[in-house]
């Protein structure tokens, strides 16, 4: 397919005062410190990162989607990049990468030519200035620490935000998933053979407490967590990132549209979302209480995770409130 050159920083709303809000907001979590100011391993994400509560800057800021496995963020990729005709980074341009960003059109979307879902491509995507041009509307990584690190800096930083589900139910979804994908690349015959229960503890085919290991830096299934990990990540959810809700589909993208001044098209965004996910979903399902334990036992960070992420996504409507 050719590469179209598109116009950039499509579907932003030309509102320059979206955010009103100013103030460091007081409550659980804020106040506790930044991993980064008393540490280097989290420097680029304190200072290439923009605090939630500062006023966002579309000329000076790109927003960054944290994406989390089978929690609705394809959902989410789908609506800005459909809906709102935003120029996204992820990892379709991969098939484009060149020595220059370029926005391509692929199937009447529009991407840059880089692949920020893998740390090499967020290198390249680097060493081509993806940070430093307003070429994107959303960057899309998992790679939080990557991306602060190497594509961002103090003076032009990126603000996240994410879609966060409840980690068992998550991992019941992938495993539903896998063992489904016959006809996809992530189709294993060995799956169709393995338990729930067995999946939960296997470490070769999923990455345990996928959200606290990448919001400390620590990705490798390898890399042990500790309680400590969960207070930076809890930390950095705090001071770095605006919380969506799987369960709370619909609020949380109205929350993202308020804060970044997107557009709204309800119409297009009821036409993709029909259904709220949420726990009713795998109440009814046939795993039992033995299979859901050992799945939070094996994430047990991301329980401990998640639990705050609740709390938190009520007071962050605070940061909404004019």
């Amino acid at each position: 397919m050719a590469v179209e050159v598109l116009s950039l920083r499509g579907g932003s709303s030309s509102s320059s005062d979206a955010n009103e809000y100013v103030h460091r907001p007081q409550h659980e979590g804020y106040d506790s410190p930044f991993p980064g100011m008393i540490g280097s391993d989290f420097l680029g994400m304190n200072q290439n990162i923009a605090n939630i509560w500062e006023p966002f800057q579309k000329d000076h800021e790109t927003a960054v989607f944290f994406t989390i496995p089978n929690s609705r963020t394809a959902d989410l990729e789908a609506y800005v990049s459909t809906c709102l005709g935003m120029v996204t980074a992820n990892h379709i341009g991969q098939d484009y990468v060149s020595n220059k960003l370029e926005v391509v059109s692929v199937q009447d979307r529009s991407y840059i030519n880089v692949n920020t879902m893998e740390m090499e491509g967020l290198a390249h995507a680097s060493k081509l200035g993806l940070g430093s041009e307003s070429v994107v509307d959303l960057i899309v990584s998992p790679h939080l620490h990557q991306v602060a690190d190497q594509v961002f800096n103090h003076d032009r930083k990126g603000r996240l935000f994410t879609i966060m589900r409840d980690p068992v139910e998550r991992v019941i979804s992938l495993y539903q998933y896998l063992r489904g994908a016959d006809m996809k690349d992530t189709y294993n015959p060995s799956l169709q053979h393995m338990t729930l229960a067995e999946f939960a503890v296997n470490k070769d085919f999923y990455l345990d407490n996928f959200m606290t290991r990448h919001l400390v830096g620590k990705a490798s299934i390898e890399v042990p967590l500790s309680n400590q990990d969960v207070e930076h990540a809890k930390a950095v959810l705090s001071h770095k990132v605006l919380v969506g809700l799987s369960s709370q589909y619909k609020e949380s993208v109205n929350r993202f549209t308020s804060y970044f001044g997107w557009d709204s098209n309800e119409t297009c965004f009821d036409g993709l979302f029909r259904e709220e996910i949420g726990t009713s979903q795998l109440a009814n399902s046939e795993q039992d209480s033995a299979e859901i334990d050992l799945i939070a036992q094996a994430n047990k960070f991301d329980m401990l995770l998640y639990d705050f992420a609740v709390r938190l996504f009520e007071q962050q409507a605070l940061l909404l409130e004019h």
